[in-house]
């Protein structure tokens, strides 16, 4: 089990191994990740963070989580395209 840190600005991804989707969006976090880097991203598998996913209520995979602390500020459910992601970062930045 994966130890979040809740300070500050971060994503979290909800995936599945078998879930082709998932594996397509990881790239695009990828560059997220250097182009956002005050933003922590954490990927997590539903079938190990069963407790996390039931909290968050997620329904489908991927989802994204764009978390200021504790507080969830939005969501992105299912294969969403590079801009889309983009402008959530963007968003979470104020």
């Amino acid at each position: 089990m994966e130890t979040i840190d809740f300070a500050g600005l971060l994503v979290l991804k909800f995936y599945s191994n078998s879930c082709a989707p998932c594996k397509r969006i990881t790239p695009i976090l990828e560059k997220m990740k250097k182009e956002f880097q005050d933003v922590k991203i954490y990927s997590l598998n539903i079938e190990e963070e069963y407790k996390l996913a039931k909290q968050f209520k997620i329904m489908s995979v991927p989802t994204l989580l764009f978390m200021n602390g504790e507080h969830e500020a939005n969501r992105l459910e299912g294969l969403v395209n590079t801009e889309t992601i983009r402008k959530a970062f963007k968003g979470l930045k104020g």
